[in-house]
C-alpha cells in the first residue's frame, strides 16, 4: 500500500523516485468530493461535471526516507513541468540524482492552493 504525500505550507524536501509519472487519471469533484471519472460513460461527464487531470509520481520523502505518491492536480503539475522540460534539455531527468526539489503549497489571492517547486542540486 502506497503512502501519500501530503503537502503542506512548511517547505519540504523530496527527491522524484522515478523519471516519469506511474499514473494518470481525471477526477470529478463534486460537493468537495473526488470522484474518478469512468471515461465515456460516466454519469458525471453526463451531468456536466468537468474532470480535471491528475498525475501520480512517487516520490522519496527526505525528512523521514520513504517512498509516497505525489497525487498532482494540474497546478503542482504545471510547475513540475517546467523542471521537467528544462532537464531534458540538459539530458536530465527529474529522478537524476544529484537533483532534489523543495515544495509547499499555500492559498493564493482566489481561494485555491498555489504550489511552489523549486529545484536544487546536491
Amino acid at each position: 500500500m502506497s503512502v501519500k504525500l501530503e503537502v503542506g505550507n512548511d517547505p519540504m524536501t523530496i527527491r522524484f523516485a522515478e523519471a516519469e509519472p506511474f499514473a494518470f487519471t481525471y477526477r470529478h469533484w463534486v460537493a468537495k468530493r473526488p470522484f474518478t471519472c469512468l471515461g465515456e460513460e460516466c454519469p458525471l461527464c453526463d451531468a456536466g461535471h468537468e474532470p480535471k487531470p491528475v498525475v501520480f509520481y512517487s516520490v522519496i520523502d527526505l525528512a523521514d526516507g520513504t517512498v509516497k505518491v505525489w497525487e498532482m492536480t494540474a497546478e503542482p503539475t504545471r510547475k513540475v513541468q517546467k523542471h521537467y522540460d528544462r532537464l531534458a534539455d540538459q539530458g536530465k531527468a527529474l529522478d537524476d540524482p544529484s537533483l532534489y526539489f523543495v515544495i509547499f503549497k499555500g492559498k493564493g489571492g482566489n481561494g485555491f492552493f498555489t504550489y511552489d517547486v523549486e529545484q536544487f542540486e546536491a
